[in-house]
């Protein structure tokens, strides 16, 4: 299919959603952390925009379509069209107010804050840190679980959905995206931590080597 900047009614594109399209939402972190389709990833509008798309949509097939803020429905979809994509199906029209006003169903995030998260960890809480590589060499916490945020789309089969999972990255964002992920594919017991590792450990917690035992 041709690709397009049109904007979707709600029906077209629960439709095509349900049909096995890649829902990105470039909405800002803090707006996205207030409520969100399920399904979407969030990835917001920013220096990071084209190298995360790229990064997790690897086939350039892809169907996709796009929740945006009023605005920058056109600048999501052509930033998007820019990087090779073939099939941008669009935009949701109205964007989430839109889809809210409609009575559709939006997540609302699990969150815990980074003092409620140090005590939980201090008492052998399951993490999930999706930071790359090299910023694990900065410190990890205790049974974290490593899965680079941009294979979680791949990878989410491995994180235990039999407890409670508390994800962080450096600052939220990437973190959230992979809360998302997770959320869509059923893991009901994962939670978005507030803070990111600094504030973690700025809170009290002990990072170790990631070679360690």
């Amino acid at each position: 299919m041709q690709s397009s900047s049109t904007p979707l009614s709600i029906e077209d594109f629960e439709k095509l959603h349900k049909e096995g399209a890649f829902i990105i939402d470039s909405r800002p972190t803090p707006e996205v952390k207030k409520g969100f389709i399920l399904g979407s990833h969030p990835i917001p509008i920013g220096p990071n925009f084209t190298k995360w798309i790229d990064g997790i949509v690897k086939n350039k097939d892809t169907p996709i379509i796009v929740v945006a803020n009023p605005g920058q429905e056109e600048e999501s979809v052509s930033t998007i069209k820019s990087l090779g994509y073939t099939d941008v199906r669009g935009y949701l029209e109205g964007g989430f107010d839109a889809w809210k006003k409609a009575g559709k169903h939006v997540h609302e995030r699990k969150g815990i804050s980074v003092p409620d998260f140090v005590e939980k960890l201090d008492k052998g809480a399951k993490v999930l840190d999706v930071r790359t590589k090299e910023e694990h060499e900065q410190g990890i916490l205790e049974n974290a679980q490593m899965i680079h945020f941009m294979e979680i789309t791949e990878r989410w089969s491995e994180v235990p959905k039999d407890q409670p999972v508390y994800v962080h990255c450096k600052l939220g964002a990437r973190a959230l995206l992979a809360y998302a992920v997770l959320q869509s594919k059923g893991h009901e017991n994962v939670v978005d931590i507030e803070g990111g590792i600094g504030d973690i450990e700025a809170a009290g917690a002990k990072l170790k080597p990631p070679t360690s035992k």
